[in-house]
């Protein structure tokens, strides 16, 4: 956009330096007045928000953060085979020029339910999970985070993903297509447009962000069928749950995010207790 407002100012000097040489030609009296050229960039600006242009909005608001933390809950809501609600808190910490940390427990739980994925330096990844107390070494993010994807509803392959790999590595966004138009909504107070689409396997997706960028909320909804979940199951853990009854889940994931505050170097730091 500034590109295109700089070529439109250099054409509008050239046309007044050739008009300086010659005699200006009349001017109708009823004629318009031609915009001024911020006022052609502002209007441009305001132009109607639509999906892509929200989700560009997005992936440039993460890939461009220098530092980054939140803290969020994920809840997931069962029907179907069996009626119920699993809730788990999670919290992330994050410097481009130094260190990550994101951790998840279920809050009604004692904390050695927790599940930590850290590293000083994004180069040397580590995990400690309380319930197995095991303490994990990774020379990548993505192996580093295989572990609590699936127990943490996926919420560690969204966030941490696009601030750690960047936003075109995140599966959230990686096949989502998308519906025309967008509706409006509030999260915490902010007001937000959401994107909704589909996902590859049925799953409705919804993504609320605000007009900085910032994802402030989403939800999935989708089936599970036991059978073909157990298709890619070892075998002990498929033939247990091969013949359940299908159900459904709804999820919402809410963040309370801050960007570009300085981040401690402890914060993305840390120790587990004595095994």
């Amino acid at each position: 956009m500034r590109r295109n407002t700089l070529a439109l100012v250099a054409s509008l000097l050239g046309g007044l330096a050739a008009l300086a040489i010659a005699d200006p030609p009349a001017k109708p009296a009823d004629a318009a007045p031609t915009p001024a050229p911020n006022a052609q960039a502002e209007a441009a600006a305001e132009a109607p928000a639509n999906p892509a242009s929200v989700l560009k909005r997005m992936r440039k608001r993460y890939d461009s953060a220098r530092t980054y933390r939140d803290t969020g809950t994920s809840v997931s809501r069962f029907s179907g085979g069996s009626n119920h609600t699993t809730s788990l808190s999670f919290s992330t910490a994050f410097d481009r020029q130094a260190g990550f940390r994101w951790r998840f427990h279920d809050g009604k739980r004692d904390e050695g339910t927790a599940y930590e994925v850290w590293s000083p330096d994004r180069v040397k990844w580590s995990s400690w999970w309380g319930l197995t107390r095991k303490l994990g070494s990774f020379g990548d993010f993505q192996a580093a985070i295989a572990g609590p994807t699936g127990i943490s509803s996926g919420t560690v392959q969204v966030v941490p993903v696009m601030l750690v790999e960047g936003s075109s590595r995140c599966n959230l966004l990686n096949g989502l297509r998308t519906r025309p138009g967008l509706d409006r909504a509030t999260v915490d107070g902010v007001a937000c447009d959401v994107v909704e689409g589909t996902l590859r396997g049925g799953r409705t997706l919804r993504l609320f962000v605000d007009a900085d960028g910032t994802l402030r909320r989403y939800t999935e909804s989708y089936d599970v069928d036991p059978a073909k979940l157990a298709d890619s199951m070892p075998d002990a853990d498929a033939e247990r749950i091969r013949n359940g009854p299908k159900f459904h889940i709804d999820e919402q994931v809410d963040f309370k995010p801050v960007f570009d505050e300085p981040v401690k170097a402890e914060e993305t730091r840390f120790t587990p207790p004595d095994i």
